[in-house]
This record gives C-alpha cells, structure tokens and sequence, in this order.
C-alpha cells in the first residue's frame, strides 16, 4: 500500500488531470502519462473500474460504488491512491467532466490530417553498390530500414532530366525533405551533384543521406560545396566496430578503415552524422558491446534489423524474435504522438519512394506494394490515389491485432517488417498478444526477454 499524502475521499467522482489518458485495449487498458512519457498497462478488472468511475459509458458511478461492485476493492482503493497522490487524477463531489489535452480527434485536426501533402520523397538514384555484403544477394528476401537496397533492383533506367521532373513535382507537391539511398548513392557522383543542386534551386532544405561511408573522404570537397546552405544528415551504414567483422560483413577489404575516415571528415567539416547500425545473427551476440561502443563515440545511432522468412545468411528466427519484442518500438508518449497515431501512419504518411526504374512505393522497402512509374502516371495523380491514402492513413485501429492493443497509440510500426514475414499488410508482427490472459511482461518473459 502507498503511502497516503493525504486523507482520499472514496465517495466522490474520480477524474484524470489533462496529462493522462485512458486507452482501451480488446482484454485490457492502458493509461499514458504524457508528463513522463510512460505506459501503464492494466488487467480488465482495473480497466472496468476505472471505465465506470471515469463517466466514459453511460453509468457513471462514484469510487466508492464502484468498489462496492468489484470483488477485489483492496487492488482498486490502491490503485486511486496513487493516482490521487501522484498528481495524476482527483475526487470531486459532483461529475464534472475536466477539460483533458486535445489529443486529434477534433474535426479541424480529422480535416487536417486527411488533407495532408507530400512531405518528403526519396530518391533511389542508384541500385549500384561497391560493397559485397554477405546478406545482400538477387533474389534475397532482405528486408530492413532505409539504407542499401542493392540486389533487389535490376536496372537503372532513371535519368538525370527524369529525376529533376521527380523533384520538381514532389516540391509543388509539398515535399521539403529529401531523401537519397541505393545501393550506394556516391557511386554515381555526376547524377547525385546533378540531383542536389536542382533540389537546392527549387527550395529542398532538409537532406538526408544513406551511405556506406566509403567514398565520403574521396569526395568531400564536392560534398562540403554541394551541401552549403542546407541542412544535410548522412546516415552511415554501421556493421562493426572491429575491422575483421566490418570487413567479413562487407567482403570488401579496407572498407571499415574508408566508412570511419569518412565519418571523421564528415565531423570535421561539421556535418551531422547518424549511424545506422545493422545487426544481423553474425553480430547479434555482440549486441551489448557494440552499443556501448557506438555510446562511447556520442555519434547519434539507431540499431537496424536483416529481417527474413527465407532461409539466408545474416536473417534468423533468434534475430527476428529479438527484433520483434515489442518494447523495443514503445516511444516516450507526447500529445503529439498520440494525435499522430490516431489520425494516420507514423512512418508512411506523407511520404513516397522512387527507386532506380522510376517506379513509386509507400516505402523504399515495401517494393511489393508498387503505387505506379513516374515515367507514365505523374508524381501528383500517384500521390492522389486511394491506394496511397489507404497506407499514408494506416492507423493501428485499422491493423488486425494492432486495434485490440492497449499500446497501440504509443508503439511504432513498421509495415515493411510485416510484410518480410507473411505478405500480409494489415496484421502485425509483434510478439505480444492483447487478447491474452498474460500481463505483458508475463508474455515477454515467456520468450526469453
């Protein structure tokens, strides 16, 4: 039992103060503190409880009625105590309703999101790529984050005057974020200069770049002149801190010694720089010291996943259950989060991608899911089509298992991981079951975690 501040009332209406919500999951709910970014996961029969003394069905009773009708008032009484002493709800006498944070679900912001534009476009302008990686073979399943994409794509069919009308109508569009990957984008050097400097002429100021790092020192005059003016991240792609992984991973000798030259002299010219770090079941085992290292450098990073369900070299089902435990993709809750996740996709929203054969996808990675070729239908009749609304405003209310989760507002989603799996796009890939009679970390434990 906590200790009480002061004396509760129990006879009164109980009430959340603006910071807290309520969400309700298909066995259990949830209450989400945006003060401190945390979720509070709970049974059906604390949910019930607070569902009657909060007013939101049609019986609305007092605390102490509600207890009266609950076999285990002990764990209830509790539970309003520290809601009381936390500063997280109050009793009061009658059943006001509080004026609680708007969260997305007014008819301005319902207009808003619906009407939403492009807001950024990548760009595959190469699938080429001077590296061998051992998990990145024609024919692979390979499917991950934003990054290299080499083997997947066949030809390169784009050209230069092709990608300009690609920019030109993204940013009439709307988009001002631009995003270029490959194979690896340095590669072909003429065609990205060519792409950067049209960018720049028609307004792009937000530019993100993925690379392997390894021609960043070779070109860095070009890159230090091309980039002035505009905000530019380069992701590097990160396999190791030691040079015999790096190099086993890339099968290209002397790559590692290049990708971190290339890192220095991004940070020597003050560019910003985020690693991307891709773990496979090569590495995997060495998980907690490459993050202590990537900590240790204070370089921005985020850990990247090879996900497959075929059978290859770099993919496993230990790598895909690690990378499928749920609390790995929970998000610190924020009003604007939830305001996001209720009204349209986190990721794919407001987005598109145009590989090397000018074809567009809601994702770099989803290369199954093609919205139409650039070539023929223009940039803004693709943008327009229901089937591209359908994914930009794909909530979790509408993802089969997602709608039934307690977590659902606050836990990001990556449709490209679900569809490495099992083809299907509306399901999800997550290891937790919200219909279960398990708590969460009840599941969690039983797989290991």
């Amino acid at each position: 039992m906590v200790e009480l501040k002061e004396q509760v009332d129990l006879s009164g209406y109980l009430r959340l103060l603006p910071h807290m919500r309520l969400v309700l999951g298909g066995r259990r709910g949830c209450l989400y503190n945006l003060l401190n970014g945390a979720m509070y996961s709970m049974n059906n029969a604390v949910t019930d409880f607070l569902v009657q003394t909060l007013g939101i069905n049609h019986e609305e009773l007092t605390v102490s009625d509600a207890l009266k009708k609950s076999a285990n008032d002990k764990e209830l009484i509790e539970i309003v105590y520290q809601l009381v002493n936390n500063g997280d709800a109050i009793i009061l006498n009658e059943p006001y309703i509080l004026k609680s944070a708007r969260f997305g679900r007014s008819p301005k912001l319902k207009q808003i999101f619906s009407s939403k534009g492009l807001e950024r476009i990548y760009l595959q302008i190469t699938s080429l790529c001077n590296l061998n990686c051992i998990f990145c073979k024609p024919g692979y399943k390979m499917l991950r984050s934003t990054g290299c994409l080499r083997g997947l794509i066949s030809d390169n069919t784009m050209t230069i005057e092709d990608w300009k009308e690609v920019l030109r109508q993204a940013y009439k569009a709307g988009a001002k974020t631009l995003i270029i990957y490959g194979g690896e984008p340095l590669l072909t050097i003429d065609c990205f200069s060519e792409v950067i400097i049209y960018a720049k002429y028609l307004g792009f100021k937000d530019m993100i770049i993925y690379t392997n790092g390894t021609l960043i020192q070779e070109y860095m005059d070009i890159l230090y002149k091309l980039f002035n003016g505009v905000h530019a991240i380069f992701v590097i792609q990160w396999f190791s801190h030691t040079k015999k992984v790096h190099d086993c991973i890339t099968q290209k000798s002397g790559s590692f010694e290049k990708m971190i030259s290339g890192i220095n002299k991004l940070k020597e010219y003050s560019f910003a720089v985020y690693i991307k770090y891709v773990i496979t079941s090569l590495t995997i085992n060495n998980f907690s010291n490459e993050i202590n290292y990537l900590k240790s450098i204070k370089i921005p990073y985020h850990c990247d996943y090879i996900y497959s369900n075929k059978s290859m070299i770099g993919g496993s089902s230990e790598l895909l259950n690690f990378a499928s435990n749920p609390s790995m993709r929970f998000q610190k809750i924020t009003c604007s989060i939830i305001q996001m996740y209720e009204e349209e996709h986190p990721c794919l929203s407001g987005q598109i991608a145009i590989n090397s054969d000018g074809y567009a996808f809601p994702c770099p990675l989803m290369i199954g899911m093609k919205l139409g070729c650039v070539k023929s239908i223009p940039l803004g009749k693709i943008i327009a089509l229901n089937e591209t609304k359908k994914w930009w405003q794909l909530t979790p209310d509408k993802r089969l298992k997602c709608r039934d989760c307690e977590f659902r507002l606050g836990c990001f989603d990556c449709r490209a991981v679900q569809l490495s799996i099992n083809d299907e796009t509306d399901t999800q890939y997550c290891l937790y079951d919200p219909l279960s009679l398990k708590s969460f970390e009840e599941q969690l434990k039983e797989r290991g975690f």
